[in-house]
């Protein structure tokens, strides 16, 4: 396995929250949002920051963090990924140590105690080897157990522990890459792709913003990182959902409508007949097969009557409402202008939940409890600009990292992160901006 893919897998399996939850707003009977982990999305889901872990030499438990007096100091810098070649290298390493030196600025590591710090740096080609370039600098932490010192003094990782990092957050910084949106913002397709939700801005770390946990910093003058989708491509969205759990709920009741046709069939009936007579022959006395009888056709009768019930449409129903709400948004899309269907889209969901397939509304901008709905600008990057060009830096864990210290917990993983986010110059990062 080479480096780089054991580094992808890890800092991937770092990055993925651990018990992450499902969206309270309304459960779905098809796909609604599916995939989507917290509702307060500038909120991480809590991970388990045990302070306990099992040894992978000795296999016993043991306290990670049990010498938070420990002197600790840098692990060397290391390449994740294999070198692009050439001056595309250089350029990039050039600024990827630039980076590197930034973070090491930070009045946290002035005394390093309890933990040892270690950053890695990748660049990252494009697929087929066009567009724009990207890299990212991955910030680990590691405790004093799972460090030793080589031959000449320099702490280095152990073994046994470099591809077995503790449970706790991983600070990446991506350069020319949003990150993985979908892992904490509410997120749909359709057959155009993936759109999103756009989380309000909870706060701003040096004049950036911190949208739903993501840190984005980027130059003023540059295109919006997010461009909403159309109404139209919302309202279809919505509808094309719509018609998919009325075609199931037609469906269901055809198929049922066939099981209750078979069931008061002359074939049917015969069938039922002779069960009837088999569960009473069962019995050897005659007052036992009398009760059978009875008992048999009874169930045979409430058999009959459930599955009449099933295959009747019923008004009022959950599938009534589906009908009724499909030819709602069927007639308000036909009656839309063409002005109006290029609108930007934002989403109300219902308040109350709803059980089945609703997927809310879509409304004018700025209302009440709705949020857009948008896509990152295809357009954000300068595609003239040269393939070392830095033009964005997305940090995904700016919003976990103060979400679990909040939650009172400081272990080094959580409150080293966070003092990087609140002293880093980001400003000086910007000014690496193209």
């Amino acid at each position: 396995m080479s480096v780089r893919l054991v580094v992808m897998g890890l800092v991937l399996w770092l990055s993925i929250p651990a018990g992450a939850k499902q969206t309270t707003r309304g459960e779905t009977e098809y796909a609604g949002r599916l995939d989507n982990l917290p509702s307060n999305s500038d909120a991480h889901p809590g991970r388990a920051f045990s302070q306990t872990i099992q040894d992978p030499a000795s296999k016993g438990q043991i306290n990670l963090w049990a010498r938070p007096d420990e002197p600790g100091s840098w692990i060397a810098w290391e390449n994740g990924c294999p070198p692009v070649g050439g001056p595309l290298q250089a350029a990039w390493e050039k600024q990827l140590k630039a980076i590197e030196a930034l973070v090491r600025a930070c009045p946290v590591f002035r005394d390093i105690r309890g933990y040892y710090p270690w950053l890695m740096g990748c660049v990252e080609i494009p697929g087929g080897g066009l567009g724009q370039y990207g890299a990212t600098v991955h910030f680990l932490i590691w405790p004093p157990m799972t460090v030793e010192r080589t031959p000449a003094g320099e702490p280095r990782v152990k073994k046994e522990w470099k591809y077995n990092h503790p449970t706790g957050i991983s600070m990446t910084l991506r350069v020319n890459a949003f990150g993985d949106l979908a892992f904490s913002w509410h997120h749909w397709e359709d057959n155009e792709g993936r759109f999103y939700e756009l989380p309000e801005t909870s706060r701003e770390i040096a004049g950036f913003p911190v949208i739903g946990g993501f840190l984005f910093v980027s130059l003023p003058e540059k295109a919006p990182l997010f461009i909403p989708i159309t109404r139209e491509r919302a309202q279809r969205w919505i509808i094309d959902n719509m018609r998919r759990q009325a075609d199931a709920d037609t469906s269901i009741l055809a198929s049922a409508r066939r099981r209750y046709e078979d069931f008061v069939s002359p074939a049917g009936k015969a069938r039922r007949a002779k069960a009837i007579q088999e569960a009473a022959a069962s019995q050897k006395k005659p007052e036992s097969q009398e009760f059978e009888r009875r008992h048999a056709l009874a169930i045979d009768q409430r058999r009959e009557q459930d599955l009449m019930a099933a295959a009747t449409p019923k008004p009022g129903s959950p599938e009534a409402r589906t009908l009724e709400r499909l030819a709602q948004l069927e007639s308000r899309l036909a009656s839309m202008s063409p002005e109006e269907r290029r609108q930007p889209a934002w989403y109300k969901p219902h308040p109350e939940g709803a059980r089945r397939l609703d997927y809310g509304d879509i409304v004018e901008a700025g209302s009440p409890g709705a949020r857009p709905l948008v896509v990152p600008n295809p357009d954000f990057y300068d595609k003239s600009l040269p393939k070392t060009a830095m033009q964005l830096v997305s940090i995904p864990a700016a919003g976990y990292v103060e979400s679990e210290f909040k939650k009172g917990d400081t272990v080094p993983t959580v409150r080293v992160p966070l003092a990087v986010l609140e002293q880093m110059d980001w400003r000086a990062v910007a000014a690496m901006l193209k």
